[in-house]
């Protein structure tokens, strides 16, 4: 086998970065970028680790970077394999690569939690969810009340949680009601990956009385 053979082989086989741990990520993210830039981009990296499943304007709103800015930065670490992206309601939302061959670390998103945090990290379906973890099963009627919405707005959002088997719509004689269909999974994934502050504002009242 050639030299480059060789070299090549051994690029090819070495994990991505994200999986190597947070020293290889620090290291990857200062080879791509220099002075500002990195400082930017290492910025980025942390905002999608400790909020994952936000998406490009929500990333540029935390950082208070120009949406441009936020978005080269995001290719970059997409492109470099320390983030990857998945579509959740019309929405690139972004997060940190894991290695498919490695088991998924304590506290990082598994992959089929990120539709659901996808849905977490919108303003509406998250209140409804805190509705729901603060009262149990409610009637549409007094959950649209709450919010201050139409009903309409309502099942709007309602269909898009449960299309991904966050909530259910079940029926007792007469009325009809909506619950959560797992609510220790949504506890846990609420916990580990905290919305950011900005997102419960509108309802931090709630918020508080749910116990985050």
């Amino acid at each position: 086998m050639s030299t480059a053979d060789a070299s090549t082989t051994v690029r090819s086989s070495r994990p991505s970065a994200a999986a190597e741990g947070p020293r290889l990520i620090e290291l990857a993210i200062l080879a791509m970028a220099a002075g500002d830039d990195a400082t930017t981009r290492r910025r980025v990296y942390e905002c999608v680790n400790e909020h994952p499943g936000l998406h490009q304007r929500e990333i540029a709103r935390q950082l208070d970077l120009d949406a441009s800015h936020a978005e080269y930065h995001l290719y970059h670490l997409a492109k470099a394999g320390i983030l990857r992206t998945e579509e959740t309601d019309g929405y690139k939302r972004y997060f940190v690569a894991l290695d498919p061959n490695e088991a998924v670390p304590e506290g990082a998103v598994q992959p089929e939690d990120r539709p659901w945090l996808g849905l977490f990290r919108q303003k509406r379906p998250l209140e409804i969810v805190a509705h729901l973890l603060q009262e149990g099963p409610s009637q549409m009627g007094p959950i649209a009340d709450s919010m201050d919405i139409a009903k309409s707005t309502l099942s709007y959002h309602v269909d898009k949680l449960e299309d991904e088997d966050v909530v259910e719509r079940v029926r007792d004689g007469n009325q009809r009601y909506l619950q959560l269909t797992d609510r220790e999974r949504t506890i846990r994934l609420l916990v580990q990956h905290e919305p950011p502050d900005d997102l419960v504002a509108g309802f931090q009242d709630l918020w508080e009385d749910v116990g985050f």
